[in-house]
């Protein structure tokens, strides 16, 4: 494995593209290369050129639901469809629609930065990619300035058979089946052991992939893994009348197995290089609870900065959590809190001292004195903000409940992932990183390649019965 993140200055990026030219353009390594050349500082130019050979889009060119304006996402055809006179219509253009809202008094500057980093989005999402990048292929963006967003328009493959006599309204606000709302669904059968796990194991690939060119996702949540339908799972509208993802219909595990091989990655929060220092677009407030209980406790609120891609490996920590005991994070929040000690043995040592720069803000924000064990923080799923002591309360309650079942449930080498990515953060230099620091060598510790070491192989091992 070549963590192609590395190659930092473009004339070594240029001398390895050069390198790789004859390979396949979705072999790993050449896909990687390009992917790292999206960030390289001619990368401007290029992106720009590129930029001017993607098909302008316009609101107007789709059928949008009503309610499109807030909707955060949903799926939608061009106003115009090609029939081919089959009673049954495969309806392969789809596009899924994803709101990237921007302050409406943002500095013409800032918007310029976010608007560059839509235009690397797309460019990413366009690149060929090895078969083992699942991620939706971009076809370009469009700019919503009543709405003060920009939508990411992504051809999102699917087969939705309807008969000519009945056509879906335009109204209809249509979205994917996610992860979350398999996890959440009361009816949809729960896939075997060895389907989660294959599942668990590719979507790590993917982000390995990523990673490893030294791109971050920054929105890493079980509802931004998203399921493409087939003639077997048909995806038709909520009959709920709500913006629900709606469920496949059939019931049967091998039914379900299929599904989850269909996963595609989503969600990119104006997806990043892992140098870029500057985070213009994060969430200043915690009141998206349902989004927050994901970032790292480090990265919460007006205090976040620097995010970088250990938080990433983090909140997939919490999705392999999701996938393993196929329940919500959000389960834990309603759980029994612990006693006050081990909520303090589980503060990990940056968070504590954070917390002490900060003085007495944290512990008016989360209820927790400064330093104390002797107040709990108190969670629960109808809370309204979410700050550091929150998330510090909620990782304990995960990594005690990973401790005591996953190695049972799932075996050893998916728990050891699960602990990997929860406690990236904490100041593990991991095993290479460690080894080299003993024995004097100056050489970078990589994230990007522990990770691949210590989640992709165990996983992929995993994955094929090797628990």
């Amino acid at each position: 494995m070549i963590v192609v993140g590395s190659a930092i200055d473009d004339a070594s990026l240029q001398l390895i593209r050069a390198a790789v030219r004859s390979d396949p353009d979705t072999s790993s390594l050449r896909s990687g290369i390009e992917r790292r050349a999206l960030l390289g500082e001619q990368s401007s130019s290029e992106v720009t050129a590129a930029m001017m050979h993607v098909e302008p889009l316009s609101l107007s060119m789709f059928d949008l639901p009503d309610d499109f304006p807030t909707a955060a996402r949903f799926l939608a055809q061009k106003t115009t469809q090609p029939d081919d006179g089959s009673d049954s219509i495969p309806l392969l253009d789809w596009y899924l629609f994803e709101r990237k809202d921007f302050d409406p008094n943002i500095s013409p500057e800032d918007k310029q930065k976010l608007s560059s980093r839509m235009q690397r989005l797309v460019m990413l999402l366009r690149k060929p990619r090895s078969p083992a990048f699942m991620t939706p292929q971009a076809g370009g963006y469009i700019h919503d300035a009543s709405s003060s967003c920009w939508w990411l328009v992504l051809h999102f493959p699917l087969e939705l058979r309807l008969s000519l006599h009945y056509q879906l309204p335009s109204s209809t606000h249509l979205t994917p089946v996610s992860l979350l709302s398999l996890v959440r669904s009361k009816t949809a059968p729960k896939p075997r052991l060895e389907a989660r796990i294959a599942l668990a194991s590719a979507i790590c690939t993917t982000f390995s992939e990523l990673y490893t060119s030294g791109w971050l996702h920054k929105g890493v949540r079980s509802d931004n893994i998203l399921f493409r339908t087939s003639s077997l799972d048909p995806l038709l509208p909520s009959t709920t009348g709500g913006n629900q993802s709606p469920l496949p219909r059939q019931d049967s595990p091998s039914h379900m197995a299929t599904l989850l091989q269909s996963f595609l990655v989503a969600g990119f929060d104006y997806s990043r290089q892992e140098s870029e220092g500057a985070t213009i677009d994060k969430a200043k407030t915690s009141g998206n609870v349902a989004v927050a209980m994901y970032r790292h406790p480090n990265y919460q609120g007006d205090a976040a900065q620097g995010y970088n891609v250990q938080h990433d490996m983090y909140s997939l920590g919490l999705v392999l959590v999701e996938i393993a005991l196929w329940m919500l994070i959000s389960s834990f929040l309603d759980a029994k809190p612990a006693a006050a000690a081990a909520a303090a043995a589980g503060i990990c040592s940056s968070c504590r001292k954070k917390r002490g720069r900060r003085g007495s803000t944290s512990a008016r924000a989360g209820g927790q004195a400064d330093g104390s064990a002797s107040s709990a923080v108190i969670l629960s799923s109808d809370m309204k903000l979410f700050h550091e002591p929150h998330a510090v309360e909620l990782r304990r309650r995960v990594l005690s409940r990973a401790d005591s079942e996953l190695g049972f449930r799932v075996g050893s080498k998916y728990y050891g992932a699960v602990k990997f990515c929860l406690e990236m953060d904490d100041g593990r230099l991991g095993a290479a990183g460690a080894a080299a620091e003993e024995d004097g060598l100056a050489i970078p510790f990589h994230p990007a390649m522990e990770f691949y070491n210590n989640v992709v192989v165990p996983l992929a091992s995993a994955s094929h019965g090797s628990l």
